[in-house]
């Protein structure tokens, strides 16, 4: 019976999105008791940005890549995992051009908003292998 939970894909999915959460929980606390209160709110400002249009990135690609390529066959599976690659790069390709843009039309004063336009494209190219590892973790564990 213990071995039949551990072995679950259901708790091995829980314990993959419950380490990622409680890893960006104990920074959160940390940066939380480091910063001054006007970094800090810059700071959440950034993240706040950043956590949302990742979201939003991440809905247009990991929905279809798990929802389409759990239970097909290998070829199958390898265009869908690079046909999702080159809708990721494009997506952060678009919005890399708007926060660039943006920034240097220079309409917003905040420095959590500008972190967030100046650092986005680079966080969402370098994050890109770590996320695909977690998605593709949920394929081999064929969710539909």
């Amino acid at each position: 019976m213990f071995k039949k939970i551990i072995s679950s894909k259901h708790l091995q999915s829980f314990i993959e999105q419950a380490g990622t959460s409680g890893f960006a929980v104990l920074s959160f606390i940390i940066l939380a008791r480091i910063l001054s209160k006007e970094d800090f709110g810059q700071w959440a400002l950034y993240l706040t940005l950043l956590t949302f249009v990742d979201m939003i990135k991440s809905g247009i690609v990991k929905t279809a890549l798990i929802k389409y390529s759990s239970g097909c066959d290998q070829k199958e599976k390898k265009e869908l995992i690079g046909s999702s690659w080159f809708l990721n790069l494009s997506v952060v390709l678009i919005i890399s051009v708007c926060c660039y843009a943006v920034y240097y039309l220079n309409i917003f004063k905040l420095e959590g908003v500008l972190l967030f336009l100046l650092c986005y494209p680079l966080y969402a190219i370098l994050s890109m292998p770590f996320f695909y590892f977690l998605w593709n973790h949920q394929v081999l564990l064929e969710f539909k």
